[in-house]
């Protein structure tokens, strides 16, 4: 996880706004932002701010 993380903050550092992190295995998303950092999405739905973009995670897996 320790390399992911560090990848996060490579694509956040490039201007990249929002990264999803998708673990098929555990059926858990993430999302990441350099305001927020990386969380674990609880909503149901993968969301950027801008653009906007919505995800169900049932379309996902």
């Amino acid at each position: 996880m320790s390399r992911v993380k560090v990848r996060i903050n490579d694509f956040l550092a490039m201007g990249v706004n929002t990264v999803w992190l998708i673990d098929p295995e555990t059926r858990q998303a993430y999302t990441a932002n350099a305001a927020e950092g990386l969380r674990e999405v609880k909503t149901g739905v993968l969301r950027t701010e801008s653009p906007v973009i919505e995800m169900p995670l049932a379309d996902v897996f």
